[in-house]
């Protein structure tokens, strides 16, 4: 199986939002960086089966856009949402059948919690350090039962924002 980690993208900074944390949105300039980051995933080929994101609204919003260029609706899942680790992503694969059957998927969410998890997937009884910035994307191959995934993932590639519109002007 190959997951695709993505953060989302620049937000309203909590200082400057008066209403509920779960919906922050995403600011202007950050939909139009996921415009371009989701034409440089677009020409990757991807081939997802499908996206989860994290119930708040600027990984919602992420998705969206990604989602739509992809051609592809979002799940809408608690597994991504802040304070995911390896028990709860085993959790999604335990309890959605289509999650286990998937060749790849792409999680919206959040950090740490993103560079945590590929941390300990990538990492060989220690994890390794990642640093997922806004609207980057994470490529990891999993190897092995999707119940035991510490230290059975493979990285693919780590991408920012800038690699990933730096490749969808590349046309």
């Amino acid at each position: 199986m190959r997951l695709y980690f993505l953060r989302h993208g620049s937000a309203v900074e909590p200082g400057d939002w008066h209403g509920n944390d779960h919906e922050r949105p995403l600011t202007d300039a950050g939909r139009a960086e996921l415009r371009a980051v989701a034409e440089g995933l677009l020409r990757l080929n991807l081939q997802l089966d499908a996206i989860y994101t994290s119930p708040l609204l600027r990984a919602r919003e992420t998705a969206a856009i990604i989602a739509a260029a992809l051609n592809l609706s979002t799940i809408t899942a608690p597994e991504p949402s802040p304070g995911c680790n390896l028990e709860r992503l085993a959790a999604l694969f335990a309890r959605d059948p289509a999650a286990r059957a998937a060749n790849a998927l792409l999680p919206a969410g959040h950090e740490p919690d993103l560079s945590a998890l590929i941390g300990l997937l990538i990492g060989q009884g220690n994890p390794a350090r990642v640093a997922m910035k806004k609207a980057s994307c994470c490529c990891v191959d999993i190897s092995g039962s999707t119940s035991e995934l510490a230290g059975n993932g493979t990285l693919v590639w780590l991408l920012t924002a800038a690699h990933l519109a730096l490749l969808a002007r590349s046309a």
